[in-house]
């Protein structure tokens, strides 16, 4: 390999290693051959010297070499491939090129090698392929993974013997020639493949320099979102961390290296590792392991230049275009109010004559007298919080040990301090510290995923804050994962670099409903998919889904806990009837509030003290401290775990377990419950741990059932009101939920109207109030004024529902 590595790049070329029976870029790390993410930045560099020498003793690669590379100023390398056996095929399209004298050959036809003009795009038929734009081949003396057979040259001429600068040139002419073969022979129009993003010259006015230019002015919007190895924020308002992406020059692990990757506001991403320059884009691409439209998507959204999260990029109306001024028309200065739905005029007059009616009955000045059936209009009370959930007990927001003394911190530290939403971050804290090498009493791992639902504006983000925070100050920081992941082979990427995290999440909902929009992508879709099956994984291996350019691989032991954070609303009505039933929902832990703390002022300012970290240091020790018969095994032998035992915890958990089975004989009741038990034992096991026991006593299992069969119930009866089959439900158990948790004098139809802010129209509310009137889940009530007039309706909770 080393060999024909340093031929191919003493002749102008960029080599890649390939794994053993495969046609991917991949690197060898863990004793295995894995993908390799980034592969693309060698189309503009070849690898340096230290690269090659960590390639070379690598075992039975293959190697392959990127496309698209510069030769000559004015040239780049392109590969023809033509993919068929058929004799008359060949021939025409040969004909319609010139001969190359450089050739290989796999399994079906053959590969020629040229040069093209810079900016040449490829494509991609049945019968032929032109390789470049960041592409790979695959060449001899490599192993085909189909035949098992080596690759050959077929002329003398070889890629080891001829410098690129040297190969045939495609003019422009030949590439118009060999398309239009091409057509005639397929019959179809060939569609060149895009070329992926590249880097803008300054005052280039694309969608990508604006992006990239606003990415960069704002980098406390994204960059720590990145989840990148020992992140941090300067001083001077620069970001350093570890570009995990490549190897360590050095041989290092990832936690030993240093934060070489440079990320400012005027100089742009670079790795003083190997002089590598990112912009925003390519390193949003990077870091996530994503492609161009996840990352301008992800990257987009965040620094607020995108208001959908869609794949393809809206129009951005750039200076000169209609008025425009120097920034995008959907920039937050430049966004207009959404539009109402388009409303026919008999409800325009509907909706007028409704607000003439309510005024003129509004100017009255009360009842007549000794009337019974006059009341007047009722007050505009202050908008209420529309899911009423009930509140966690207070007896419970008190666990001992390291659990307790994270959530006094996060408490500490908070402007609208809410113990519950601490506790959610503590727990997951504490289960990911000694997640790797502490199993429960019922051989049950400690990765968790909470969801904390509280009202807007009520102190939601500063716990999520807090779990950085605390992991990084106390040299764990490389434990926390991503706060979103885009995709399900984007979950599969961290897992295969860190299988031990805690994420932290917010608008967790948003998250739940873009992966189960009727929009969304199969990719977004298997998200869900993976979190269950890693969520049931102790201990246990995980192997990937196989897709036609990816090979499954196995993730050992993954434990990956997720505490996220949202409304109840949004929360609740971006889960499907489906989720219920796959388990998806029943592996959630849903600490809920209606409660807004009052606002106070924070008792520090978020500086962790020592002796908390030092805690959280040894927390972490204890559990990945080797048992000593490890020293005595192969290097690559798993880990011997640490089993907590049982001390007086047991007899708790067995009646629990009976109380569950009971419940589960209720079908509609039975999929919120099934994991119950299983959590309970988890968070007991976490505080057991966080007290420096192996024991999980009868008090520690005694709150870890009353807080899940808490959560459990809540969820339940949460779910049932709140979710929904489709959006014509979904909006009318809004309306149900409104009428409900108004005040005592109740709404009326005009009330509605303006709650609702035009998400539905005049007529279908009137279906859904004639519905609701029908089933019986709301009533109403008809009073007339003293002048006489259209009497006013007012809808009020229904008696049965009270």
């Amino acid at each position: 390999l080393s060999t024909v590595i340093a031929a191919l790049i003493a002749n102008g070329y960029h080599p890649l290693p390939i794994a053993p029976d495969s046609k991917a870029p991949s690197e060898f790390r863990g004793g295995k051959w894995r993908p390799m993410t980034g592969w693309q930045k060698f189309r503009h560099e070849q690898p340096k010297d230290f690269l090659i020498k960590v390639w070379s003793n690598w075992p039975d690669g293959n190697v392959g070499i990127v496309t698209g590379t510069s030769a000559t100023p004015q040239y780049v390398l392109v590969v023809i491939d033509f993919d068929t056996d058929d004799y008359d095929i060949l021939q025409e399209l040969e004909a319609a090129l010139p001969y190359s004298p450089v050739r290989k050959k796999g399994r079906r036809g053959h590969s020629s090698f040229y040069l093209a003009p810079v900016g040449t795009k490829g494509f991609r038929t049945p019968i032929v392929e032109l390789l470049t734009d960041t592409r790979q081949t695959v060449i001899p003396p490599s192993i085909h993974p189909d035949t098992g057979k080596p690759y050959i040259w077929t002329t003398a001429q070889t890629l080891l013997n001829t410098p690129a600068k040297d190969l045939p040139v495609l003019t422009e002419d030949d590439l118009e020639r060999f398309m239009d073969t091409v057509e005639a022979l397929t019959k179809k129009p060939v569609k060149p493949v895009e070329m992926p993003f590249q880097p803008v010259e300054p005052g280039d006015d694309k969608f990508w320099r604006l992006l990239n230019n606003t990415a960069y002015a704002n980098l406390d919007m994204w960059v720590p979102d990145l989840g990148l190895p020992k992140c941090r924020r300067e001083g001077n308002g620069h970001y350093k961390a570890v570009a995990w992406w490549r190897p360590s020059s050095t041989g290092r692990d990832l936690n030993q290296r240093s934060p070489n990757l440079s990320i400012a506001p005027n100089l742009g991403a670079r790795d003083f590792g190997t002089g590598d320059r990112y912009t925003a884009i390519n390193l949003v691409m990077q870091a996530l392991s994503v492609d161009l439209d996840d990352a301008v998507r992800w990257l987009g959204t965040r620094v607020n230049l995108i208001q959908e999260v869609k794949f393809n990029v809206p129009p951005i109306r750039m200076e000169g275009e209609n008025g425009g001024e120097n920034r995008g028309e959907n920039s937050p200065e430049n966004s207009a109010p959404a539009e109402e739905p388009v409303k026919s005029s008999m409800e325009d007059a509907e909706i007028i004559k409704e607000k003439e009616e309510s005024s003129e009955e509004a100017a009255e000045e009360g009842p007549a007298e000794n009337s019974e059936e006059y009341a007047p209009e009722p007050p505009k009370a202050a908008p209420q919080t529309e899911v009423m959930l009930r509140e966690f007990p207070k007896h419970l927001l008190n666990p001992q040990g390291l659990v307790g003394d994270v959530m006094d911190w996060i408490v500490g530290g908070a402007r609208r301090p809410s113990r519950l939403l601490a506790l959610g971050a503590a727990l997951t804290i504490v289960g990911t510290l000694m997640g790797a090498g502490v199993r429960g009493p019922t051989r049950s791992g400690s990765h968790l995923y909470i969801v904390g639902l509280a009202p807007s504006g009520a102190g939601k983000d500063h716990p999520l804050q807090a779990i950085g925070k605390l992991l990084k100050a106390s040299t764990c920081g490389y434990l926390v994962g991503p706060s979103e992941f885009m995709s399900m082979s984007s979950i599969i990427n961290y897992l295969q670099r860190q299988a031990l995290s805690v994420c932290a999440m917010d608008e967790f909902g948003a998250f739940l409903r873009k992966l189960n929009s009727k929009n969304s992508s199969t990719h977004e879709q298997g998200i869900s998919k993976i979190l269950r099956s890693i969520w049931g994984i102790s201990f246990g291996d995980y192997m990937t889904p196989e897709w036609a350019g990816r090979a499954s691989v196995e993730i050992q032991r993954p434990a990956m806990s997720i505490y996220g954070v949202s409304t109840a609303e949004e929360y609740f009505e971006s889960l499907q009837s489906a989720d219920i039933r796959n388990g998806f929902l029943n592996r959630f832990l849903v600490f809920s509030t209606n409660i807004k703390p009052a606002e106070v002022e924070p008792q520090h300012a978020g500086d962790v003290p020592q002796d908390l970290a030092l805690k959280i240091v040894h927390a972490f020790n204890a559990a990945m401290a080797l048992d000593p018969a490890q020293k005595d095994l192969p290097l690559n032998a798993p880990r011997i775990l640490k089993d907590m035992v049982w001390n007086g915890g047991r007899p708790v958990y067995q009646d629990m377990v009976r109380k569950v089975e009971e419940i589960s004989q209720d079908k509609h009741m039975e999929p919120f419950f099934a994991r119950t038990a299983e959590i309970a034992v988890r968070i007991a096991s976490i505080v057991a741990w966080g007290c420096g026991r192996m024991e999980v006593i009868r008090e520690d299992m005694e709150w870890g059932r009353d807080v899940a069969l808490w959560s459990a119930q809540n969820m339940a009866a949460s779910a049932i009101d709140y979710m929904a089959e489709n959006e014509h439900q979904k909006m009318y158990n809004r309306i149900i939920r409104m009428v409900e948790n108004a005040a005592s004098g109740g709404l009326t139809r005009r009330d509605l109207l303006q709650r609702l802010r035009g998400a539905v129209k005049a007529k279908e509310l009137e279906d859904m109030l004639k519905m609701a009137l029908e089933s019986g889940d709301i009533e109403q009530k008809k009073s007339m004024s003293r002048k006489g007039g259209h009497p006013l309706v007012i809808y009020k909770r229904s008696k049965k529902g009270a």
